[in-house]
């Protein structure tokens, strides 16, 4: 008993050793309040990363989510949606919250009805390509249409968070242009809007939409014209696939750069038609990535594809042949995005006829149409 006593003493009369613990016991204090303070953290904040990489954990999760799932959709479309249905182009600053619901309130405005439903938001944007967020998001709201509004031929739209009672009065829509609209910024996202726009304003007159920029135009090689060539192009893809993948959402045309070259100039044309007086065009055929849209079996529409399909069962892309088409892409200087392929899209060119079977009733229009504008005398 004497000699456990005298190793006791010896022990805590150490230094040494009753720093140790000292800093040891100070250790586990420190661990046990950074413990204390995560517990009473809320759920959401114990996860957050750095912020220069842009937002917390779930988030980040999200990105990750949706790029697969736009390779998913890539392949088979989205889930259809009932027929009948009011569509809303919107934009939203930020993207929507997953979990925040929609609703549409519908007036009929002959027979004085109302009614709410739930609408569907669909974001016109992957953040596959750009996660970030801080920019006005452009979406597509569907509202499908009760079976006793069906018919109804002067609806009106009010959205809102809740589900509340629709209201005879909406908001009206400047149809005038601002002033000095020149000196707005145009944001790249904002331009889906005019595009998306475009396609439900024909989607009762035309079976497809085109668009293009004004430096681009799409040659039918084998035909008179984009009707004769699209109907031989259909025709030849239903009857070589399945019939249950029969309807087409985009058809693909491919691009070929034409740069400018001081031996390329064809002087028998005037001036004014620089698409006939430029000879050349770049030996190399860029990949697919030109689209027309199909009106009856797309949802939304980016520059360069279907994004959203109306239903799954329907063939994702159409490519057209290059020898059947191409899209003639007039351009100053190689564009950054081609990156090492310039000097050769650049250099290596050849002789381009493809215009000529239009030469002599494109000049005569081209010439009219400046005539009536006094461009020219």
């Amino acid at each position: 008993m004497f000699g456990r006593r005298l190793m006791l003493c010896s022990f805590w009369n150490s230094r040494s050793r009753l720093l140790r613990i000292s800093v040891c016991l100070t250790l586990l204090n420190i661990s046990l309040s950074i413990f204390r303070d995560f517990l009473d953290e809320p759920t959401e904040a114990k996860f957050k990363t750095d912020s220069r990489n842009g937002g917390d954990f779930d988030e980040d999760m999200d990105y990750v989510l949706e790029t697969i799932q736009y390779m998913h959709d890539l392949k088979i479309g989205k889930a259809e949606i009932r027929p009948v249905v009011e569509e809303v182009l919107a934009m939203s600053f930020r993207s929507v919250p997953q979990n925040q619901k929609i609703f549409c309130n519908l007036y009929d405005m002959d027979r004085e009805r109302y009614c709410v439903v739930e609408g569907t938001i669909r974001e016109i944007w992957q953040r596959a390509w750009d996660p970030r967020e801080l920019f006005y998001i452009p979406n597509l709201i569907s509202c499908p249409v009760p079976e006793y509004f069906e018919h109804s031929t002067h609806l009106t739209v009010a959205l809102s968070k809740t589900a509340c009672a629709s209201q005879k009065a909406t908001a009206q829509v400047r149809k005038t242009a601002p002033a000095r609209q020149k000196q707005g910024i145009a944001k790249r996202r904002h331009e889906l809007i005019p595009y998306n726009d475009c396609l439900y304003r024909h989607i009762d007159t035309h079976k497809y939409v085109l668009i293009l920029d004004v430096d681009e135009v799409i040659v039918p090689l084998k035909h008179d014209n984009w009707s004769a060539m699209l109907e031989e192009v259909i025709a030849t893809a239903k009857s070589s696939t399945d019939s249950k993948l029969a309807e087409i959402t985009s058809v693909s045309i491919r691009n070929v750069f034409k740069f400018p070259s001081n031996n390329s100039i064809n002087h028998s044309v005037p001036d004014y038609v620089y698409m006939l007086r430029n000879r050349r065009k770049s030996e190399t055929i860029s990949e697919p990535g030109e689209y027309g849209k199909a009106t009856d079996t797309v949802s939304t529409v980016f520059n360069h594809f279907a994004l959203h399909r109306q239903h799954g069962n329907v063939r994702k892309t159409l490519y057209v042949n290059p020898d059947v088409a191409l899209k003639l892409h007039y351009k100053e200087k190689c564009p950054i995005e081609s990156g090492r392929q310039c000097e050769q899209l650049e250099r290596v060119t050849v002789d381009d006829t493809s215009m000529d079977k239009y030469a002599e009733e494109l000049t005569q229009r081209v010439t009219r149409v400046l005539k009536i504008l006094k461009f020219i005398n």
